[in-house]
């Protein structure tokens, strides 16, 4: 719940964020600087480690300051992109009065929320409605992004981002109205993957990854190619084990496994990409994937 105020800006919740996307992806105190300016409060940054399966980010107003907290876990353009979709949320509730996330209470219905806590109460936008705003928003801050490099980026990750979508739909993110381009679709294949490899963290088996380091090289990889194996096989003994049985771990300490691109979106598509060819080639080889050796990995682990 929270009490709402109005920024000193005359612009639009979407015409802020379009100003704020280009500054978040340079510096994310740059971007706290803006919005704390823009909305005349005191904002704060505030990285966690949320469970799986709950937002990967979340907003609280007090009467100092506004907290915006955000996944640790994950990647800085991931990142970005929650901090930014609870920018959009904060923006789209900066009216008087009282406004309520459903979110915090599932159950309850709008018009009990009204009756609780009075008439003049506000529900907090969809999630979607400040997603879509986002998506728009980072068009325009990828417009240097070459279509056609989008175009090719996006067939990369296909085998990928199917097989985690296809085990992990609530990872989907909200469809963008009209006929969205290469860059903004890449945007948003991007964020489901990640949004899946965070709900696939109890299922991580924490071995697997330094063993996996261990037989790279005989393996003939080496450099970035090892790492993108290292991380593609993790992913797809995560799949596995999701679809064979109940998570293994609790949600710890920042994954080692996990190589961390820059905070722009090529940086982080062209990584994802090379994560993707790993791990194709891995679910083609089958019972001979470096993924599907996990006991091998633990006799190796131990020597």
């Amino acid at each position: 719940m929270t009490s709402s105020r109005r920024p000193v800006s005359g612009q639009s919740a979407g015409e802020a964020l379009r100003s704020l996307a280009t500054i978040s992806l340079s510096s994310i105190d740059g971007f706290r600087v803006e919005l704390q300016r823009y909305s005349a409060c005191a904002i704060e940054f505030r990285p966690v480690v949320t469970d799986s399966g709950a937002p990967p980010g979340f907003w609280l107003r007090t009467a100092a300051a506004d907290y915006l907290y955000y996944e640790s876990q994950t990647s800085p353009f991931h990142q970005v992109h929650i901090l930014l979709l609870l920018t959009g949320r904060l923006l789209l509730n900066d009216g008087s009065g009282i406004t309520f996330d459903l979110r915090l209470v599932p159950d309850l219905s709008p018009e009990m929320a009204r009756l609780i806590l009075g008439d003049d109460t506000q529900i907090a936008g969809t999630e979607d409605e400040a997603e879509r705003l986002v998506f728009r928003a980072m068009k325009h801050a990828h417009r240097r992004m070459p279509g056609p490099a989008a175009r090719r980026l996006l067939r990369q990750l296909r085998p990928l981002h199917a097989a985690l979508l296809d085990a992990v739909p609530e990872a989907a993110r909200a469809e963008v109205p009209g006929r969205p381009g290469p860059r903004v679709r890449l945007h948003r294949a991007v964020v489901e993957i990640r949004e899946a490899v965070l709900a696939l963290r109890p299922y991580v088996d924490p071995e697997l990854a330094a063993a996996a380091r261990k037989v790279m090289h005989p393996a003939g990889l080496a450099g970035d190619e090892a790492v993108a194996a290292v991380e593609a096989s993790v992913l797809a003994a995560a799949l596995r084990a999701r679809a064979s049985g109940p998570p293994v771990l609790a949600t710890g300490g920042v994954p080692g496994w996990q190589h961390m691109p820059g905070p722009d979106l090529p940086s982080e598509a062209a990584w994802l990409a090379r994560v993707a060819r790993a791990f194709d080639r891995d679910s083609q080889a089958g019972a001979g994937g470096l993924s599907a050796r996990p006991s091998q990995y633990a006799r190796i682990s131990k020597q």
